[in-house]
């Protein structure tokens, strides 16, 4: 798993994502995050999510999305899903640690877990489409 760390604190997973400064949710990053799942569900007892100081995730990676034809975007969005549904059906206690900005896919993210906890100072959380 390149764009995801796994650190283990005796039985709980802290969960790392490492793609790039703003964490954009891109094909590679879901993917790693199903197999990070897969990893959780059978050897932790509970999982903390993190990001970057400044970004927590972004949101989608959208340069890297734009080009794809219907079918495999179509396959982009029902793995998302997928991903989605998976962590918030985890069946382990699960936190997201929010130090940085969690934008539209980031903040469908943090919304995963049973407890978010965020840093002091401004944060951006939301979804583009309330504005």
């Amino acid at each position: 798993m390149k764009n995801v760390t796994i650190d283990k604190r005796g039985n709980v997973a802290v969960l790392h994502l490492n793609n790039g400064d703003t964490n954009p949710i891109s094909p590679k990053l879901v993917d790693d995050l199903l197999e990070a799942r897969n990893i959780i569900r059978k050897d932790f007892r509970g999982m903390v999510l993190t990001g970057s100081s400044k970004f927590f995730c972004i949101g989608f990676d959208l340069p890297a999305l734009v080009n794809y034809e219907r079918p495999k975007l179509a396959d982009f969005f029902n793995k998302f899903n997928d991903l989605v549904l998976s962590l918030y059906t985890l069946p382990v206690p699960t936190c997201c640690a929010i130090a940085g900005h969690a934008i539209a896919g980031g903040n469908i993210l943090i919304l995963t877990s049973d407890f978010r906890i965020a840093a002091s100072g401004k944060k951006l959380i939301g979804l583009n489409e309330i504005k």
